[in-house]
């Protein structure tokens, strides 16, 4: 999949979306300034190395908003879906990886559990799940997705920032 744009206007597969008019076309196409997505896109989710991010949809929207950084969804997952990534209500694209802490407990930030978990995360997401070396692997790609969003956001808009 690639996807092409600048600040304003980015398309994917046939799907344009103008962020200064708030519209969504199909056909009119913009074709410069393009990116290969190292996304697959599988039934009901989007796969990124071993992150699993579910969408509703338009695969096309849904790839366009996770290359952006510009998707709240408030649980992915890893590799087998045992491991949680729970994310607060904020733009995948704002959260911060600082301050992380990491403990084992029925308690993982805002969220439960009726066993003990392994939980690494700070204000912004907390990772959950039974294997400890699942939930640092899946850190570590939540680190490399984060970056991987930023280069995107900053190759397409060097000027001002994405709407």
């Amino acid at each position: 999949m690639k996807l092409c744009g600048n600040c304003e206007i980015v398309s994917l597969d046939g799907l344009t979306l103008n962020w200064k008019l708030k519209t969504i076309e199909t056909g009119n196409q913009v074709l410069d300034n393009c990116f290969e997505l190292n996304f697959k896109v599988l039934k009901n989710t989007i796969l990124y190395k071993s992150i699993i991010i579910p969408y509703n949809g338009d695969y096309r929207i849904s790839s366009i908003l996770v290359s952006l950084g510009r998707i709240k969804e408030s649980r992915l997952f890893f590799k087998n879906q045992k491991t949680s990534i729970y994310i607060e209500d904020i733009l995948i694209k704002d959260i911060s990886i600082k301050d992380i802490k990491e403990h084992y407990s029925k308690i993982c930030g805002n969220y439960l559990s009726t066993q003990l978990m392994y939980c690494l995360g700070n204000k912004h997401f907390m990772i959950i799940g039974k294997d400890k070396r699942n939930v640092v692997k899946a850190y570590f790609q939540l680190k490399d997705l984060l970056d991987y969003i930023t280069s995107i956001r900053n190759a397409l808009c060097t000027d001002n920032p994405l709407y």
